[in-house]
C-alpha cells in the first residue's frame, strides 16, 4: 500500500513492515500487534506534523528567514492513520491510502521546508510586511508598527488570516480596579490571524511618521496587533482571503 498525503507519496506499507507488526505467541494463530502499528503511526505523523515546528527560507529579496511557533501547517491523525492501515491488512488491500489530517498547510514538503504558497511576510526587524503571491511577486507592502516589547510583543510564528469582514471594535482585558476594558477601539479594519486576539488593523490614533520609524513599536506599540495606517489596512483588506498564511518573524 502506497500512503499518500495531499496528493504526493509519503512512504507505504508492505510485507516487511506487515511482518513486524505480527505477533507469534500463539504460532497457530498469528495476530497483529495493534500497539505496534500505533507507534509506528505515531512515528510518521510526527515526520510530517509541521505546525508549531521550525521552517527556514529564502525570501524573495534574498533574506534567509527562520520561524518557530504558530498554528498553520500539517496536523496528522496518528490514530486515524493506524486504523486505516491496521484496516488495510485485515482486508488484504493494495493500492493507495489517503493519510487523514485535521489540519493542513499548502502543500507538502519535506519538515523544515515553507509549507506555505502565498504569504504575508510580517518582518518584526524591518516592521515592515509584504504579501507575496505564490510566484514571489509582491502584491501589497506596507510599514507597520507592532507589539510593545514585553508582554505585549508580537507573536512570532507561522499563522494564517481568520476572519476579514471588516470593521470591529478591540476590547482589551478588564482593569482589575474599575472592572472595565483597559480600551475599546473601533476600527474599519480587522484581519485577525492568532485566533481573534492579534492580527492587522487600521490604527488611526497613531502618529503617521511613527509609520516610518522601525524603533517606534518600542514607545508607542500596540498590544501585540500589527498598526496600519487606515489606506494600508484598506489596501490589505481588499486583497486577502481567509486561511493566507501569515510568517511573523524577526
Amino acid at each position: 500500500v502506497t500512503l499518500k498525503l495531499n496528493g504526493e507519496d509519503a512512504g507505504k506499507v508492505d510485507g516487511s513492515s506487515v511482518l513486524q507488526w505480527i505477533s507469534f505467541a500463539d504460532p497457530a494463530n498469528p495476530t497483529l500487534d495493534t500497539t505496534q502499528i500505533s507507534s509506528w503511526a505515531a512515528e510518521l505523523a510526527n515526520g510530517f506534523n509541521t505546525v508549531g515546528s521550525t521552517r527556514w527560507w529564502t525570501r524573495a529579496d534574498s533574506k534567509q528567514c527562520a520561524v518557530e511557533g504558530g498554528d498553520f501547517g500539517w496536523s496528522i491523525d496518528s490514530s486515524s492513520l493506524a486504523k486505516q492501515v491496521e484496516d488495510a491488512i485485515n482486508n488484504k488491500q493494495t493500492g493507495e491510502i489517503e493519510i487523514k489530517y485535521s489540519q493542513k498547510a499548502d502543500t507538502f514538503t519535506a519538515k523544515g521546508e515553507p509549507d506555505w504558497k502565498a504569504y504575508i511576510d510580517v518582518d518584526l526587524s524591518e516592521q515592515h510586511a509584504r504579501y507575496y503571491d505564490e510566484s514571489g511577486n509582491i502584491v501589497w507592502e506596507a510599514n507597520f508598527i507592532s507589539g510593545k516589547p514585553g508582554e505585549d510583543a508580537t507573536p512570532e510564528g507561522v499563522w494564517q488570516i481568520n476572519s476579514n469582514d471588516g470593521g470591529s471594535t478591540l476590547i482589551g482585558a478588564k482593569d482589575p480596579e474599575t472592572g472595565k476594558p483597559k480600551y475599546e477601539s473601533p476600527v474599519s479594519y480587522w484581519m485577525p490571524f492568532e485566533g481573534n486576539m492579534i492580527g492587522f488593523h487600521d490604527a488611526t490614533w497613531q502618529n503617521d511618521k511613527s509609520f516610518d520609524n522601525a524603533e517606534s513599536y518600542k514607545w508607542c506599540g500596540s498590544h501585540g496587533c500589527i498598526n496600519l495606517r487606515l489606506a494600508d489596512a484598506k489596501a490589505l483588506h481588499d486583497c486577502i482571503k481567509v486561511g493566507l498564511c501569515v510568517v511573523v518573524h524577526s
